[in-house]
């Protein structure tokens, strides 16, 4: 008997000594199969411990939390009039979803397919959510882009909620014209050039055709030039005023903020003659300077 107990503590020690290289350099798990794993200590961040329910085979205690993902389309000017459709925009099933830990893509995902696998489950850590519809162009009256993106912080066992705001990265311009120019105008339009994604190109609304035009503009803002073209009347046209004909024009300038929006009223008066006046408002409500008027 204690010739065996001997033989059986000489096997441990020989085990022990036999090992200890390897564990000075990291750790063994041992798994039910009799596999092993070996993990050295400059490849592990952190270790987790945790009790293992046999019966049903659940963590108790995981290194991971959940997270919940909602869409919010806010659109910052009215409706009521519009070329665009914004209901496809106001469906938060028709937005792309990406996923960032840290600055790493983990995937791109169609947001009707992510919302039916919330909530997702993440390992701890730092997360950026962008959300998107549409597309993004230099000038269009039918097809904008709505972004945004939010941080969140996903901690071990619990539960995150990130609610992405998104709104239209165009500027957005509508133009009014009043009705007392039919009384001195006809074929009135307004052109606007200079802006910098058109490349020389301008953008123009007309008595028939007001619908909004959605422009790219830099973030820092553009000077750009607007210019009102009308034929004046017959009977308005005073052959005593010398170079007066039907022609008439007016221009002004106007600086444009990146993603607000504005609309251009457009009037006309009587006074020794008639003349074109012009009313600029950020209907954002961003900007804080009111309404620029000129005449």
């Amino acid at each position: 008997m204690k010739k065996h107990l001997t033989f059986i503590l000489f096997v441990v020690i020989v085990f022990v000594f036999s090992e200890l290289p390897t564990m000075a350099q990291g750790i063994i798990i041992y798994h039910k199969d009799g596999t092993q794993t070996k993990y050295r200590y400059e490849n592990i961040d952190s270790i987790v411990t945790y009790m293992k329910d046999e019966a049903d085979g659940s963590s108790i205690v995981k290194d991971t939390g959940f997270l919940y993902i909602d869409i919010k389309p806010q659109f910052e000017y009215d409706k009521t009039t519009r070329a665009v459709n914004t209901s496809i925009y106001e469906n938060k099933n028709n937005y792309t979803i990406e996923i960032f830990k840290d600055v790493t893509l983990l995937g791109t995902y169609p947001a009707l397919k992510l919302f039916s696998t919330l909530p997702l489950e993440l390992p701890q850590g730092e997360y950026t959510i962008k959300a998107f519809c549409g597309t993004e162009h230099a000038a269009s009256r039918d097809e904008i882009l709505l972004y945004g993106e939010t941080t969140c912080v996903i901690s071990a066992g619990n539960k995150t909620n990130a609610t992405v705001t998104c709104k239209p990265q165009g500027t957005r311009l509508k133009v009014k014209f009043d009705e007392s120019l039919k009384t001195f105008f006809y074929d009135y339009e307004i052109s606007i050039e200079g802006i910098e994604a058109l490349n020389g190109k301008s953008i123009t609304w007309s008595e028939e055709n007001t619908e909004p035009w959605y422009v790219k503009v830099q973030k820092g803002g553009e000077d750009v030039m607007c210019t009102i073209t009308a034929k004046l009347k017959g009977e308005y046209i005073d052959d005593s005023i010398i170079g007066q004909t039907e022609n008439y024009t007016f221009t002004f300038a106007l600086n444009l903020k990146h993603n607000n929006a504005y609309l251009i009223d457009i009037d006309a008066h009587n006074g020794d003659s008639p003349s074109i006046s012009v009313a600029v408002t950020d209907v954002t409500g961003m900007l804080g300077h009111g309404d620029v008027t000129i005449n």
